[in-house]
């Protein structure tokens, strides 16, 4: 779509919140789809990586990820 990609981190540092902007990803179409996908996926993965270690405690997901969380989400609300 030619959206940029911003990665962008709020870390709570004592009763203040700290914002970390990174430049925008190239998201550019650069031939192939399949290659451009992989490409900026790599890209968010390893920017993401940087900010996570900066301080991984204060990181979670907001939503179920691994197996284990689709059966504990399916277990606490009943569904199968």
């Amino acid at each position: 779509t030619g959206a940029k990609i911003i990665p962008v981190a709020v870390y709570q540092r004592s009763k203040l919140h700290h914002a970390i902007v990174r430049p925008p990803l190239n998201s550019a179409r650069q031939g192939n789809l399949r290659e451009d996908v992989a490409r900026i996926s790599q890209d968010i993965t390893r920017s993401f990586e940087e900010l996570i270690l900066l301080e991984p405690e204060q990181w979670h997901l907001m939503s179920p990820n691994w197996p284990s969380d689709h059966e504990a989400v399916k277990k606490h609300y009943g569904k199968s």
